[in-house]
């Protein structure tokens, strides 16, 4: 990917947030945010990365709180991008 492309698809992620946050999907922000992350690790941006990844953790966690049973819990945070998200916020 190149960087102008990395920059468009960062500002489309940025906006995409926002619009999800506006409507209150927190299911949607998170992978959106995690994506985020990513993009600005391309972008050599590691502290705006680690802040997208905390606000992912952050919304996982507060969707896994959610859950009702311990299994459906225990499934959804050892799920790959849940634990990739994570194990990322962990490292700042």
């Amino acid at each position: 990917m190149y960087h102008g492309e990395i920059e468009r698809a960062t500002e489309h992620l940025q906006a995409a947030a926002a619009l999800v946050e506006e409507i209150g999907l927190p299911g949607q922000l998170w992978p959106i945010e995690a994506a985020l992350g990513e993009l600005y690790l391309r972008q050599g941006t590691e502290s705006q990365a680690f802040r997208a990844f905390a606000r992912a953790a952050e919304i996982v966690g507060s969707l896994a709180a959610r859950i009702a049973g311990e299994q459906q819990r225990a499934t959804f945070l050892s799920a790959q991008p849940v634990q990739h998200i994570i194990q990322h916020a962990a490292e700042n």
